[in-house]
């Protein structure tokens, strides 16, 4: 029997089989691969989800800490001296994420300025009148009073663009420390043997009476910077006996009368064209500032910045009050031994949003950004010397006529005007009925400064549920000047 031969091309019935079992397994393999790939690459896109989320958090810190560093060698006014608390600093938000900083001061000190602002005690700047006309600089620096025995001191040095005008028989004015005195053309106010062509009278200097030319000394105007607050003040609130005043904008005059008392929290106060301001009564402007002490003994402030907050939250800042005024406003004291007042000098809370710290008065002598010049005829004008009064920052009124600055027999000799005065002319009073001593303005000699050791503290907040807040801190050495690069000795993720 013959057989055929199977074709080359002919498979076995078998094969078909084997090869689908084969197929079907190198899927499911592929596919088990093929998911384990996908499961790490998404847990790998999970974690660098994760981790780029805690290195967002941890450079926002860092950041936020870095920022703290470069606001205090900016300003002095943040945590200034040792303190028992953190103090906070400006929120920052950095990578997305809201940034809290604190400072707190473990040693050393900022120092405080000496007289704050201005060089000289005293400025008079015999600047034009605020229509332009020129001042009356042969009456720069002037006296009205026939009592003797009267005397009042001035704490210099001083500086005087004109000429005194103090008659013989007027009361002595005694300038402890150096003068500084114009000698210009066609005046000619000051000269080698301390004469001037217009006056006869001359204060007495227990310092160097130096004549100066302009040319070569210029006045000597600190010009702090002004930001004015554009918000209406919040309505005045009467508890019991005291009425609290609040920072801002005043569209219309406050009142005031002897027998109240007041309370202006701390803030900036912006009078714009409002004429007379008459202050009566027992009146403070602000919290005392770190260097500052109560002078007033024989007063108490009616309320406190914590009172202010409570009423209305947020609106007391910083310490002391600067009452700025602009166009026709002025302030006059009206006579009355009822009439007790101290503002104390303005810090702010954060420097960047108000003007230069250390004025209590100002009087702008040209328009700004949401505040106009001051334009009437005097800033500040005190009937009589009955009312006691104490001004802890500058009074600066560079184009403006301080007419009627009385003599006042303020408690322990405190001087009316603690860190100075810059005015265009200037009047003292006497009252001619009982002799008095005062002090006028000194300059506050300050502290030196020295290295201040910080904590700084920077949280960042998370952003998804369940998130954790990064908290970085370190502690940092400052030395005595804004340039004056830190040092840091640690810097940590707590």
């Amino acid at each position: 029997m013959s057989t055929t031969p199977k074709s080359p091309h002919t498979r076995a019935h078998g094969e078909g089989g084997t090869s689908l079992i084969l197929a079907m397994g190198f899927l499911a393999l592929m596919g088990t691969f093929t998911a384990s790939i996908l499961t790490v690459a998404f847990t790998s896109f999970k974690t660098t989800q994760v981790v780029r989320g805690s290195q967002d958090k941890h450079y926002g810190a860092d950041g936020g800490a870095d920022v703290a560093v470069q606001l205090l060698r900016a300003s002095s006014s943040y945590c200034p001296t040792v303190s028992g608390t953190p103090t906070n600093l400006p929120d920052q938000t950095i990578n997305g994420r809201t940034v809290h900083i604190t400072c707190q001061t473990l040693s050393g000190s900022t120092g405080t300025p000496g007289g704050g602002l201005a060089t000289h005690s005293l400025v008079v700047t015999g600047y034009n009148n605020p229509n332009g006309t020129p001042a009356d600089r042969d009456h720069s620096f002037r006296t009205e009073g026939n009592t003797l025995a009267d005397s009042v001191s001035i704490g210099g040095p001083v500086f005087n663009a004109g000429a005194f005008e103090f008659n013989d028989d007027e009361p002595v004015v005694q300038i402890v420390g150096n003068l500084d005195q114009y000698n210009d053309s066609p005046g000619q106010y000051c000269s080698a043997s301390k004469s001037n062509a217009a006056s006869t009278g001359n204060p007495t200097v227990t310092g160097a009476w130096t004549c100066r030319v302009a040319a070569s000394f210029p006045v000597p105007d600190p010009v702090p910077t002004l930001i004015v607050p554009t918000a209406d003040a919040p309505a005045k609130i009467v508890q019991g006996e005291c009425t609290i005043f609040f920072p801002g904008k005043y569209t219309a005059t406050p009142t005031f009368d002897k027998n109240n008392k007041y309370y202006f929290a701390s803030g900036v106060y912006y009078f714009p064209n409002l004429g007379n301001i008459h202050l009566a009564g027992e009146l403070f402007g602000g919290k005392p500032g770190p260097t500052e002490t109560q002078a007033l003994t024989t007063a108490t402030p009616c309320a406190t910045d914590a009172t202010a907050n409570s009423l209305i939250p947020g609106s007391a800042t910083g310490s002391g009050v600067e009452f700025v005024l602009g166009g026709s406003s002025k302030l006059e004291i009206d006579d009355h031994m009822k009439n007790k007042i101290e503002l104390f000098a303005r810090v702010p809370a954060i420097p960047a949003s108000e003007g230069t710290p250390g004025v209590s008065i100002y009087a702008p002598r040209t328009s700004g950004p949401n505040y106009v010049a001051w334009n009437s005829d005097k800033v500040l004008h005190m009937d009589g010397n009955k009312s006691t009064m104490v001004v802890h920052g500058l009074l600066y009124t560079p184009n403006g006529n301080i007419d009627g600055i009385y003599a006042l027999q303020n408690p322990g000799n405190a001087p009316v005007f603690m860190d100075g005065i810059v005015a265009q002319r200037i009047t003292i009073n006497f009252d001619n009925q009982s002799p008095v001593t005062s002090a006028l303005t000194t300059i506050n000699p300050g502290t030196p400064a020295t290295p201040r050791t910080i904590v700084i503290t920077a949280t960042a907040d998370p952003l998804d549920p369940g998130e954790a807040p990064t908290v970085i801190k370190a502690v940092v050495q400052l030395g005595t000047g804004a340039g004056t690069p830190a040092t840091v000795l640690s810097w940590r993720k707590a």
